[in-house]
């Protein structure tokens, strides 16, 4: 081996570690942006939950509120199930249409729920189940 061949092989290693070090950030900033809208997620329930227990305490009804309640906790859900599509792709696993549980990519069905998989890891055509935990 010589030293032009050491240097090819030291170069393409290291730009190797570069991509992958580039990778593990933005699945860094993914998962804290996740962890985020989460915890967004979580209070909003708790002002949905407040808000229908304030009406049934006080005897009167605000159906606009509860639909932008339930708009909102709509959108934070596919905010969600985006990003834990994006950090898939980066993990090279692909999102499972009916549970939204990550799966290697040369699964045909997924490991969680036996459903099949498509061909890319796209996002779920459903609303998965609420597990927070399944993508990270």
């Amino acid at each position: 081996m010589g030293l032009d061949e050491i240097k090819d092989v030291a170069k393409d290693f290291a730009d190797k570690a570069v991509t992958k070090t580039g990778e593990v950030v933005e699945v860094s900033k993914l998962r804290l942006e996740l962890s985020k809208q989460q915890g967004r997620l979580r209070a909003l329930y708790q002002k949905l939950g407040s808000s229908v227990y304030s009406m049934k305490e006080k005897e009167y009804e605000d159906p606009d509120l509860i639909d932008h309640l339930c708009q909102e906790i709509k959108a934070n859900l596919k905010i969600q199930r985006d990003l834990k599509v994006k950090i898939a792709g980066l993990k090279k696993m692909k999102v499972c249409p009916v549970c939204g549980s990550r799966n290697p990519m040369e699964s045909v069905y997924c490991n969680q729920c036996g459903s099949r998989m498509k061909e890319d890891f796209a996002q779920p055509e459903e609303e998965p189940a609420q597990d927070e935990s399944a993508a990270e």
